[in-house]
C-alpha cells in the first residue's frame, strides 16, 4: 500500500513537471507569434503611413491600426546612429498617468533581461515582448526569461541577477500600477494585465524622452 502511495506521488510530481514544461513552451511559442505579428504590423505601417500624428513632447506619434485587428497602435519614429525605427506602443502617450521611477538606472546598460513569473497568464507576455521590442531598437542585447525555470528551454532570471551593466527587468502585477527600482532591478507593475502593458509603455515613453535630450 506504501509502495502504491508512494508510486502515486511520483506520478503527481512528474505530471506537474510535464504542465511547467508545457506552460514554458508555450510562453516561448508566444513569443515566436507576437514578434512575428509586430514585424507584419511594421511592414503594414509602412505601406500604409498612417496619417494624421501629433505631436507629444517633440515627438510625432501616429495611430495605425492592422487591417483585420480591432486594437489601435501608437507609433512613434525615430533615427539615430544612422539608423531609423518604429517604436510601438499600445496607450496614448497624453493618457500616460503611471509613475515612473527608474532613478539614473536607464544609462550604462549593455545587457536587458526581461523576466515574467510562470504563473501570470499569457497577456503578461504582450507587456514583455513591447519592452523588449524597445529596447531591442535602440540596440541593447535583449533576453526573455522567468523568474522561475526547471528546463533549458528558457532561462531563469530574477531581480538578484541584476547588474548595472545587465540589468533585469521584473513584470508582474501587485497591488499599484508603477514603474519603480529595487536595487539594479526595475520593476513594471500593474493592478491587472491592461495596467500590466500601460506601465510598460510609461516606460518606454520615460526612456525614450531621456535619450531625446
Amino acid at each position: 500500500m506504501e509502495e502504491k502511495k508512494k508510486k502515486s506521488k511520483k506520478e503527481i510530481e512528474k505530471e506537474a513537471k510535464e504542465n511547467r514544461k508545457k506552460l514554458e513552451k508555450q510562453i516561448i511559442t508566444l513569443f515566436i507569434v507576437l514578434a512575428i505579428v509586430f514585424i507584419s504590423f511594421i511592414a503594414a505601417y509602412h505601406l500604409l503611413k498612417p496619417k494624421p500624428y501629433f505631436n507629444y513632447e517633440g515627438l510625432k506619434v501616429y495611430k495605425a491600426k492592422i487591417q483585420g485587428v480591432n486594437t489601435l497602435f501608437y507609433l512613434i519614429p525615430i533615427s539615430g546612429g544612422g539608423g531609423k525605427a518604429d517604436i510601438v506602443i499600445r496607450n496614448d502617450p497624453r493618457e500616460l498617468n503611471v509613475p515612473v521611477g527608474t532613478g539614473d538606472l536607464l544609462s550604462g546598460i549593455n545587457m536587458v533581461w526581461i523576466t515574467i513569473p510562470p504563473e501570470l497568464s499569457s497577456d503578461a507576455v504582450i507587456a514583455g515582448n513591447d519592452l523588449g521590442a524597445f529596447t531591442s531598437k535602440i540596440s541593447l542585447n535583449t533576453s526573455y526569461a522567468m523568474t522561475k525555470s526547471d528546463t533549458e528551454f528558457f532561462e531563469q532570471k530574477t531581480c538578484e541577477d541584476s547588474t548595472k551593466e545587465t540589468r533585469v527587468f521584473l513584470l508582474d502585477i501587485g497591488n499599484e500600477t508603477k514603474v519603480y527600482y529595487e536595487g539594479n532591478c526595475i520593476i513594471v507593475q500593474g493592478t491587472n494585465y491592461d495596467n500590466l502593458i500601460k506601465a510598460a509603455d510609461a516606460l518606454v515613453m520615460n526612456w525614450l524622452l531621456r535619450l531625446k535630450q
